[in-house]
């Protein structure tokens, strides 16, 4: 059984950016390395730490929660955020709801939900 590396990145409002980082990058008070400096975990918005999926789109870019990835539907072009299901799995947000489905097939990462 292979276990997936864990890697998260915090949404940074100040600088527009995220940080990247996993659990060996927090120092022993809590702080991770952003652009203008460190930044405490704890006063993060935990809305704000987005999670890894264990998946890399077409480009072999590192796929994370909250990232909008393209895809083919039906010969269509479509664009969906990444989410955690609830039933336990990474699923993606349709317009009508969160799909109910395991991400399957072929992705490209477009943008993500806190940049416009």
């Amino acid at each position: 059984m292979s276990t997936r590396q864990r890697k998260y990145r915090a949404w940074d409002p100040e600088d527009q950016c995220f940080a990247y980082f996993t659990l060996a990058d927090v120092d022993e008070r809590g702080c991770i390395r952003v652009p203008h400096g460190t930044m405490r975990l704890s006063f993060i918005d935990p809305e704000l730490i987005t999670e890894y999926i264990g998946r890399q789109d077409v480009d072999g870019r590192d796929i994370y929660e909250g990232d909008k990835v393209e895809f083919m539907l039906n010969g269509k072009k479509e664009v969906c955020p990444v989410e955690w299901n609830p039933i336990g799995m990474w699923s993606l947000r349709w317009s009508e709801g969160l799909n109910p489905g395991p991400l399957r097939g072929t992705y490209k990462v477009v943008g993500n939900i806190y940049e416009p």
